[in-house]
């Protein structure tokens, strides 16, 4: 029994080793970052992020090519490596989707990002679909940072900076359902959720003046139904106020008199 056991527990550890090694030669594949990205823009509108940066480019691995790509229309990519001095070590600018950076000079301590492009459509030719329910559908990668390896490529843990994309007609209707089911939870109104759920299939349909319009009537039918509810309170209020006062008022006069008067 003990030589099966020691059997089993050698078993273990060479599997735990061989998974070990393959992580070891494909990167540990989390990196630290400095800097922001917009969280959401307009369709069409122009985006630019700067000075978002690696700080520490070999946690990644001790040498890799490192993989940047972005969903932004017309784009352009700027990459530039730098030593711990803060010096140019190697820098790549190109007007392209997708770009590599190789990592092998180990006097490289940051390596900084600049993206610039035009935010594209959702659906239609551009990637993604409008959906109310989940936003990530109307979202795109802004930058993605991947690593590339033995033919292989995966994202860098914390590499991918996505962008929430908006029109005026979808934003309008997002704000109007966001209203009114905020309003149809508080007057807890199914007639109301009911509406909401047309206006959601609106919205993903694209149809967002429908959608707007579904929306504020479910608004309207929440506002009226909370308004009812306070009535019907006030009025069962006001019964059990009288019943109570004509009760009192019985047992009261059915009290025997005062023999002192």
């Amino acid at each position: 029994m003990n030589l099966t056991r020691c059997s089993e527990t050698a078993g273990l550890l060479a599997l735990v080793a061989v998974l070990a090694l393959a992580a070891g030669a494909f990167g540990a594949l989390g990196a630290e970052f400095d800097g922001e990205v917009p969280d959401s823009a307009e369709v069409g509108s122009e985006v630019e992020v700067e000075q978002l940066t690696l700080t520490d480019p070999f946690s990644v691995s001790d040498e890799w090519t490192m993989q940047v790509r972005t969903q932004l229309n017309s784009p352009q990519l700027t990459m530039i490596a730098r030593d711990g001095a803060g010096n140019p070590v190697r820098e790549v600018d190109v007007f392209e989707p997708t770009t590599e950076l190789v990592l092998n000079n180990t006097a490289i301590s940051t390596v900084e990002f600049t993206v610039r492009g035009t935010v594209p459509e959702i659906g239609g030719e551009g990637p993604g679909q409008f959906d109310y329910e989940n936003r990530a559908l109307e979202s795109i990668n802004v930058l993605e940072i991947r690593e590339d390896l033995d033919s292989r490529t995966r994202s860098v843990e914390n590499g991918t900076f996505t962008l929430h994309r908006f029109t005026e007609g979808s934003l309008m209707a997002r704000q109007a359902i966001d209203n009114a089911s905020d309003a149809a939870e508080e007057a807890n109104s199914d007639q109301a959720r009911a509406r909401i759920d047309e206006a959601i299939t609106f919205y993903n349909n694209g149809e967002f003046e429908a959608a707007a319009e579904a929306a504020a009537d479910a608004e309207r039918t929440a506002d009226d139904s909370g308004g009812m509810t306070l009535l019907l309170v006030g009025g069962v209020a006001a019964i059990l106020l009288v019943v109570g006062g004509s009760v009192y008022y019985l047992r009261y006069r059915q009290q025997p008199e005062n023999k002192l008067q």
